[in-house]
């Protein structure tokens, strides 16, 4: 009853500051923040939406009164094309969200969602997916969940004006908490798997404390606002995830690739609130060759493989950046915190590939999870927001702008930001894993037990030898038929039946207004392919991988090295948006 107390006496003093004609700002009163999106565009790096804790005053790093949890409303801008010190000099401004001019609809307020820059050409910057927090639905400002039908919106960075785009047809949901990463210079952005929660639009709020965990990546070409829905049936099967990473590689390959880590993972028809799902083992990455969008044919190409070295603990909301060495000789994803259900990191592993090898490079007392991060610099680690515990209400962030920097090169924290950095150089440490030195010339190029697939080691310009047996193509035993009708497993309508919800799922693929823009969606027909006329999707798989039996009443086993993860932990404290 006392907490209750001091929390509303808290709130009802910031109220005051509205009746003095002040708003709660995001600056001035900032405490901490978590699951927001972030993203660095010309020049600018920009944070929306998000939970946010609030103090009466935050003046010179000093927090001061007691703390609210509420929201971010604003689209906060840092200028990173000049030096700074986030202990001295930082510049922020936080910038209002307004209606879009032409129809009048507020940009959604959402946590947990995407946020792509788009073309480096191009003004505009894309908010995909997130869901709309319960948290404290009378902070001033909160707006309610919002229809699914828009679920991409735009922020012009020259005209300051909001946009929105339907691309119900390809994604007919809007979905949180997934693996995102874009391809800037081909204009696409990628969004895996993820979850809707009664937060997601008008049409979930009855799920409840439920959350559904979704199949599929959707592909979303920033150049013509059109979306794409693709089959993660082969690399997760039935156990799709979320609270994972994902990560974009451009030098391997001939259009480059994606590389997703970790997470959580649960059945798709698992709809209780009482299992949060299974943590997913750190020692494999999957891999999306990008150039397969191009092929024209819905052979989208997927693969999965081993990874050795200091593997990490199995860990959600954590961030990665990628960097490549300067000969493209290693490509590599920095991991950085995280938390699972009883402890919140703070480390930091590289993950390298070829090699496909993990080295732990940093192991400090200041953890840190809810974070998102950005390359910036040439060669630094901009952080920003994150949390050290699950309990948002419970303390300040010491990093009282919300950001910090870490060099990838010399592998140290600070405060200053350099836009002037020296290029990256593979830092020592790693070299001691995968050989040669500052300017790249790795010596090791491939997994210590070989690539699992022909396919992925000729991504990085290699061959397997003659002598090792070429894996099964596994999906030529598979009907196109089979395949469309089991492919995305996402809910495309929602309706009541005694005091319940139905699901209904359907693939939804096309878009019924693509334009030709000699992208990779142009090659396919603008039109939603019945189940019988879908055309089967191109896949390796490791040898001596069982096949799935992809009818609905298919039975999946999950790995034996998946760790459950306790209902009744406090992992459940962070895992729905409602009740943090």
């Amino acid at each position: 009853m006392q907490s209750i107390f001091i929390y509303y006496a808290s709130f009802l003093c910031l109220l005051s500051q509205l009746v003095r004609g002040q708003s709660i700002d995001p600056l001035n009163n900032f405490c901490k923040r978590i699951d927001h999106q972030t993203v660095i565009k010309n020049g600018k790096l920009y944070i929306d939406g998000g939970l946010q804790a609030f103090v009466e005053n935050n003046w010179d790093g000093a927090h001061d009164g007691n703390i609210t949890v509420g929201y971010n409303k604003y689209l906060i801008e840092i200028d990173m094309s000049e030096s700074w010190d986030w202990k001295k000099n930082l510049s922020t401004v936080a910038l209002n969200k307004t209606e879009n001019p032409d129809t009048g609809s507020n940009p959604p307020q959402v946590v947990r969602g995407a946020l792509y820059a788009g073309r480096p050409n191009y003004n505009k910057i894309y908010l995909y997916g997130g869901t709309t927090s319960l948290r404290n639905t009378s902070f001033p400002g909160w707006l309610p969940q919002s229809s699914a039908q828009y679920t991409l919106w735009s922020y012009d960075t020259v005209t300051k004006e909001w946009d929105q785009y339907d691309v119900s047809d390809a994604a007919p949901l809007r979905p949180t908490s997934g693996a995102y990463a874009e391809a800037p210079e081909q204009g696409l952005a990628f969004y895996f798997n993820g979850q809707i929660d009664q937060g997601s639009a008008v049409n979930t709020q009855l799920l409840g404390p439920a959350k559904r965990f979704l199949k599929g990546m959707i592909a979303i070409d920033t150049n013509n606002q059109t979306a794409r829905n693709i089959s993660t049936d082969l690399v997760v099967a039935d156990y799709p995830r979320t609270r994972g990473k994902m990560a974009y590689l451009p030098g391997a390959g001939e259009k480059g690739i994606l590389a997703i880590l970790g997470g959580s993972s649960k059945h798709v028809e698992d709809n209780s609130d009482k299992t949060t799902g299974q943590y997913v083992p750190m020692d494999e990455v999957i891999i999306f060759d990008i150039n397969s969008l191009y092929n024209g044919d819905n052979n989208e190409t997927w693969y999965k493989q081993k990874v050795t070295g200091a593997i990490p603990e199995p860990r959600i909301d954590f961030c990665l950046v990628a960097i490549s060495a300067p000969d493209n000789s290693s490509h590599n994803i920095y991991m950085y915190g995280g938390r699972d259900s009883t402890s919140v990191f703070d480390d930091i592993y590289i993950l390298s590939v070829p090699s496909f090898t993990w080295t732990r490079i940093y192991q400090g007392q200041s953890p840190r999870a809810y974070h998102t991060c950005h390359v910036a610099g040439n060669r630094q680690m901009i952080t920003i927001g994150g949390d050290k515990t699950t309990k948002i209400e419970e303390g300040c962030d010491w990093e009282t702008k919300s950001v910090a920097v870490y060099d990838l090169t010399e592998l140290k924290w600070g405060s200053v930001f350099n836009a002037k950095a020296a290029p990256y150089e593979v830092p020592k440490q790693l070299s001691k894993t995968i050989g040669g030195g500052a300017q790249g010339r790795a010596d090791i190029t491939a997994p210590k037990d070989g690539f699992q697939q022909k396919g992925l080691a000729q991504l990085f310009g290699q061959q397997l030898d003659d002598s090792e047996p070429t894996p099964p193509d596994v999906s030529k035993g598979i009907t196109g038929g089979a395949i469309a009708g089991i492919v995305i497993g996402v809910i495309a309508a929602f309706a009541m039946v005694s005091g319940g919800i139905f699901f209904v799922y359907r693939r939804r693929r096309g878009q019924n207004d693509l334009k030709p823009q000699g992208g990779p969606f142009n090659s396919h027909p603008a039109e939603l392919l019945a189940p019988h006329e879908a055309k089967p999707q191109t896949y390796e798989l490791p040898p001596n991988t069982r096949p799935v039996e992809l009818p609905g009443e298919a039975i999946a086993e999950l790995p034996p090295s998946y760790q459950i993860i306790d209902s009744t932990d406090r992992s459940d404290d962070g895992d729905n948006a409602g009740n943090r």
